[in-house]
């Protein structure tokens, strides 16, 4: 019986250390700037259409970026310099609560087809 609370002990202790591992990784990643800057990476490999260039902030408060870039077959979005303050504890209601979003340029491209388009039937 001595070697079952043993057992439910180590399974007690491994979980709460994973736990508090994974409690630290979520801190670290939403109130660091490196932290944002690696979830940045992570974005950008997971989403190929967007390029982001991190300058300082955290994920909790707001970012600022040198540069934001997205792009698929029929648009092209580009923002320089973009700032933005947010309150994420927004989020629990499911809203987003922007205090400051600003950017010195946004240029947004639409792409259009070489081909023309047919001729209507008649």
């Amino acid at each position: 019986m001595n070697w079952l609370w043993r057992g439910l002990r180590l399974i007690w202790l491994t979980t709460l250390g994973l736990l508090t591992v994974a409690l630290c990784l979520a801190a670290w990643f939403l109130s660091t700037t490196e932290g944002a800057r690696q979830l940045a990476t992570i974005a950008s490999t997971q989403l190929p259409a967007l390029k982001l260039n991190l300058k300082d902030g955290t994920v909790l408060t707001g970012l600022s970026a040198d540069s934001v870039r997205w792009g698929d077959e029929q648009l092209q979005i580009d923002a320089d310099n973009l700032r933005f303050r947010w309150r994420a504890v927004c989020l629990l209601q499911r809203r987003v609560c922007l205090d400051t979003l600003e950017a010195d340029s946004i240029t947004v491209t639409r792409r259009v087809d070489d081909e023309p388009a047919p001729p209507p039937r008649t």
